[in-house]
């Protein structure tokens, strides 16, 4: 890699007497001759002459190192007279200069230089100076020894698609001692410089450098010269930095100066070091290489619609570095080519005629980005700029980017309505309203039923009115505006005005009600069930009874604001089942709206229990013997629809579903199968239209719905395997406002008994101890999704009703209810949760 280019030596052997001998009768002086050249050199000379001298310092000193002598001329000879002895002599050639007589050589410094027309050379050593006859005495020559090390290089490269670019060596020495007796590198960063870059060209380069000395030392453990690194490296030793690009990758290729290609890292006078290099890559994984690339991008049209960016957050512009971590010191400037250049700002100024540093040379780098005009025309609507990315060696790339921009008017709608928009450049609905984009517009407004339009607004408040016309032309005044289109409700009668539940009765036809949907049923507390707030966006039917031509027998529309639902009733009694829904539309919660004219407290009967019931079933329109009223299945607050008729029929009365939500069976019947996940409270609340059957627990079937089974969801206070005559209203009761599920102690056992008279689709039933009142209770049977379809079991034949008790058996899958037969009356009688059954309240 480097041999001694100017290793030269001084052979100055005078024989004789020495002057401090005075036994040798020598004379006090003795002319002196001494002629002082370089090795000569094998080497080709390029630009600079290595051999020639031009000027001389010549130093000579006693044994007591004082000086006796200074000579400064530009002859290569030397003649002087001294006394006979032994002497230090210090040469200095081609410093350009007289340094004086009493220049102290032990501080001199060699200043590095990027080119040199002739180079720095140095003696410092002893001569001795003999007796002599009557001539001259010429000493040998003496030949100094250069200050600078040689570098010389050829470089080619192997891929087709690669070229050379630039070459440099990085981490020079600024300064040297000129007469040094060991070098000694400094720590100090400031004292390291780079030389000047050569541009390169195509495939192949060669060429030199001279350098001033920088010893680094050695690392013994490096074995490969692809370890021979920056990571391995001393701080500041000397390295060849070498430029190319294959492709959009720029790399640098670090090749460190040395004794050898691997452990040395040491750069010394008078030394040749001769680097043949072969690039055959861009391999990454050869740590002497490194490569960035670079890109740019914006997100002006992040807040953009249909191609057309807006008015709105701070946008940034990113310039992107991948590297290994040496990428090369960038910058970037911007040019503006259309648009009004006047306007774009980065980081808060023009970046016309600015030049910017990148920060990170391996990440993204972010900068404020911001294009405002008072307002979007045709002159300055579109905007071209180029960004410009160059590193310090020159490589540069170009990205040029194309903005339209638009004016844009944020639409929101508040309250129930519509409103249509023409001659726009484009139109988006967004979660808030529209989101509208040109130089103007006509608007329209539509109210929804049960609101009405009331205006314009420049604000949300509703204070600042702009137009109250239904229609209306919108003329832009800046980049972004905000419009408010308002509607407000008709009258909506509030059914919650004596407590929420999940079932409201709504008795008037044609009529607005409203409930609200932040609250689970009643939202108190109760044994191991607590309530959480609802969030929902949206409110939508999910059922209604009626065919399906007459969607809106029973409730008209649904909606929801303002954390609270509004709808109104039809034309037609019925029961109806109104969800509310996320912004994911995701069924959160549902209410049962039993449409009917009812009034149940004034027609509430108190048993002998002391308890005081409703006189009907839970979703029954009228007094007829042949309606049965909605099935729960034990635990859930939903519903289910009864049969068609009175008699056997398996099929379910006509409803109006919800796209999704029709009704169904889901559980491990057949070959179908559920996972685990779906047996629970919260897949039940989302699903309010299916059935839950048969859930495994290890090996078996369950005849809970639930996968893990839960006494206390209708407000029962049960705990471990202890039945508790205490309940109270929990957020998964049916019933309405001031109702709740009884326990079986509200019916009594003594007063409890069946009227001895046959009716054919049900049973009175005395309630008073005098037998002198009865009710009614429909045999509506049980009904079943265990086969995975609907069945309506033991219809005409017995009744079936809920209790909130839970039947602890050991698998705790079973609910009592009371079971009236056409014979017997059964109040213990123990069914699976999974079954559907009917609910008859009682008072809170």
């Amino acid at each position: 890699m480097n041999r001694y280019f100017m290793l030269l030596s001084l052979a100055i052997v005078s024989c004789g007497c020495i002057y401090d001998n005075p036994s040798c009768g020598c004379a006090d002086r003795v002319a002196v001759e001494l002629t002082v050249h370089p090795e000569h050199m094998s080497a080709v000379t390029r630009s600079t002459d290595e051999n020639t001298i031009r000027d001389l310092n010549f130093y000579l000193y006693d044994s007591t190192d004082t000086p006796v002598l200074h000579r400064y001329q530009t002859a290569a000879t030397l003649r002087f007279e001294c006394p006979p002895g032994s002497y230090r002599l210090r040469i200095a050639a081609n410093m350009g200069r007289d340094l004086g007589a009493s220049a102290d050589l032990g501080h001199l410094m060699l200043t590095h230089r990027e080119a040199y027309e002739v180079l720095p050379m140095i003696y410092d050593g002893g001569i001795t100076v003999a007796c002599g006859g009557e001539g001259s005495i010429v000493l040998p020559p003496v030949e100094v020894r250069r200050c600078v090390a040689k570098v010389c290089y050829d470089i080619a490269v192997v891929p087709a698609d690669m070229e050379l670019h630039s070459v440099r060596v990085c981490s020079v020495p600024c300064d040297a001692a000129l007469f040094a007796g060991t070098d000694t590198p400094s720590n100090a960063d400031d004292d390291y410089t780079d030389t000047p870059e050569k541009v390169l060209h195509g495939p192949e380069a060669s060429g030199i450098f001279y350098l001033l000395p920088n010893p680094q030392g050695t690392n013994d453990t490096i074995t490969d010269q692809r370890q021979k690194s920056a990571d391995n490296a001393p701080e500041h030793a000397s390295y060849l930095l070498i430029r190319a690009t294959r492709g959009d990758k720029a790399l640098a290729y670090r090749i460190y100066l040395g004794e050898n290609s691997t452990s040395d890292f040491n750069l010394r006078r008078n030394t040749l070091y001769s680097l043949d290099i072969s690039i055959r890559g861009d391999n990454d994984v050869d740590t002497r290489v490194s490569g960035y690339t670079v890109s740019v991008r914006d997100d002006l049209e992040q807040e953009g619609y249909g191609g057309y960016c807006v008015a709105g957050q701070p946008k940034h512009l990113f310039v992107e570095v991948e590297s290994n971590g040496h990428a090369p010191q960038l910058t970037y400037t911007v040019e503006v080519s259309s648009g009004d250049s006047g306007v774009l700002s980065i980081d808060g100024r023009n970046p016309v005629g600015r030049t910017y540093a990148v920060g990170s040379s391996h990440g993204t780098n972010s900068y404020t980005l911001d294009y405002a005009p008072a307002l979007f025309d045709t002159t300055n609507g579109t905007l071209r700029y180029t960004v410009t990315v160059r590193d310090e060696y020159g490589l540069c790339r170009a990205f040029t980017f194309l903005r339209r921009f638009a004016n844009v008017l944020h639409l929101h709608i508040t309250g129930c309505g519509s409103v249509t928009v023409s001659s726009t450049l484009h139109t988006a609905d967004t979660a808030q309203g529209k989101v509208i984009l040109g130089n103007g517009c006509s608007m329209k407004a539509a109210a929804s039923a049960g609101s009405r339009f009331v205006g314009w607004y420049a604000d949300g408040a509703g204070s600042s009115v702009v137009s109250t016309s239904p229609l209306y032309r919108y003329t832009p005044r800046t980049r972004s505006q905000t419009l408010y289109a308002r509607f407000v409700l008709d009258d909506h009668t509030p059914l919650d005005a004596d407590g929420t539940a999940n079932c409201y009765i709504a008795p008037k036809l044609l009529t607005g009600y409203s409930f609200d949907a932040r609250v689970m049923g009643k939202g108190d507390w109760s044994t191991n069930i607590r309530p959480q707030p609802l969030s929902g966006t949206a409110a939508k039917v999910i059922w209604q009874t009626g065919l399906h031509d007459e969607t809106q027998s029973v409730v008209r529309y649904a909606f929801y604001e303002n954390g609270r639902i509004y709808f109104s009733t039809g034309s037609r009694r019925g029961n109806a089942l109104i969800g509310l829904f996320d912004e994911d539309d995701r069924c959160i919660w549902s209410w049962h709206i039993w449409a009917v004219d009812y009034d149940p407290a004034a027609a509430a009967v108190t048993y002998g229990s002391g308890a005081v019931f409703m006189d009907r079933n839970l979703g029954v329109l009228s007094k007829s013997l042949t309606e049965h009223g909605l099935y729960y299945q034990w635990g859930r607050k939903d519903p289910f629809v009864y049969p068609a008729g009175p008699n056997t029929s398996e099929a379910p009365a006509a409803t109006s579903n919800l796209p999704g939500y029709e009704f169904g069976v889901h559980g491990n019947t057949g070959n179908s199968y559920c996972p685990p996940s779906d047996y629970t409270v919260e897949w039940a609340a989302a699903h309010p239209t299916t059935m839950l059957t048969r859930p495994f627990k290890g090996t078996s079937h369950t005849d809970s719905w639930l996968l893990t089974t839960n006494p206390n969801l209708w407000g029962n206070a049960t705990s471990g395997s202890v039945p508790s005559a205490k309940s109270k209203k929990s957020i998964y009761d049916p019933c309405p406002p001031g109702w709740k599920i009884p326990d079986r102690a509200a019916w009594d056992a003594a007063t409890f008994q069946r009227r001895n008279i046959d009716v054919t689709y049900g049973a009175d039933m005395f309630y008073d101890i005098a037998r002198t009142a009865w009710a009614y209770y429909p045999y509506n049977g049980y009904l079943s999704g265990e086969s995975g379809q609907w069945h309506y079991r033991s219809l005409c034949s017995a009744a079936y009703v809920w209790t909130n008790e839970p039947h602890l058996t050991p698998a705790n899958d079973t609910g009592y209810c009371i079971a009236i037969g056409r014979t017997t009356v059964l109040f213990s009688e123990p069914l699976g949760q999974q079954y559907g059954c009917a609910v008859r309240c009682v008072r809170e």
